[in-house]
Order: C-alpha cells, then sequence, then structure tokens
C-alpha cells in the first residue's frame, strides 16, 4: 500500500549532478550524449553494446558523442562492426581499406536484420 507522504522520484538535473561530482555541466552533458550513444549501438546489438562496456573495444568519446546525430545505417554498421570484431578506430560506417565488406561483416549485419525482422513478426 503506498503512503500519502511519500515524494515523487526526483531526477537531478545537468547541475545538481556537476555541483555533487564536482564537475562541469558541458561534462555531465557530453557523458549524458556517450551513455545515449551506447544505448543506441545497443538496440542494434547488445552484443556490441557489452563488448563496449567491458572495454574490449575502444571507442573515442568525440565519435560516441557525435553517433546520435548520424544516419540510422552508419549506427547499425559501426555496431555490427563492433560485433564481429572488424571495428577500426575510423568514423562510422566507413567500409574496410577494400571498400567493400567483408563476409564476417555481411553475415552480422544480415544476422541482425533477421533477429529484428522475427521480433516484428512477433508483434503483428
Amino acid at each position: 500500500m503506498k503512503e500519502d507522504n511519500q515524494k515523487p522520484l526526483q531526477i537531478p538535473d545537468s547541475q545538481s549532478l556537476a555541483d555533487l561530482y564536482d564537475e562541469s555541466r558541458g561534462t555531465i552533458l557530453k557523458d549524458k550524449d556517450i551513455a545515449r550513444a551506447i544505448d543506441i549501438i545497443g538496440e542494434h546489438s547488445h552484443r556490441a553494446k557489452k563488448k563496449i562496456l567491458s572495454g574490449e573495444v575502444k571507442i573515442d568519446k568525440q565519435v560516441l558523442q557525435e553517433l546520435s546525430s548520424r544516419q540510422e545505417d552508419d549506427i547499425f554498421r559501426l555496431a555490427m562492426e563492433i560485433e564481429n570484431g572488424s571495428f577500426e578506430k575510423k568514423p562510422p560506417g566507413i567500409p574496410n581499406q577494400q571498400n567493400h565488406y567483408n563476409k564476417a561483416e555481411i553475415k552480422a549485419a544480415l544476422k541482425n536484420c533477421i533477429l529484428l525482422l522475427e521480433k516484428i513478426y512477433k508483434n503483428v
């Protein structure tokens, strides 16, 4: 049973967090963008997200910050590159040096598409 005197959960704003952690408000906002980018990658590939969070794959913070403004297919391609181990420190969505995708990249992308289509099909 809920008591009448319970206060709703207060979510701190960026300035409150900055004060609490002795950081600038800008740093808090940048970290928010980075966290959101990792969540976006996780929407495409849970394995890719896990590799980033575990430190197995290192991605520049600037790349993560800019990710939210990228095209959906660039984000998907980056997630697949991370998942299949072909990610290099380069802008997301740029093919490997031979200017084509290798079989592992194509397989990973197709596998993810199938999984996404299966999810959609189950919800129809």
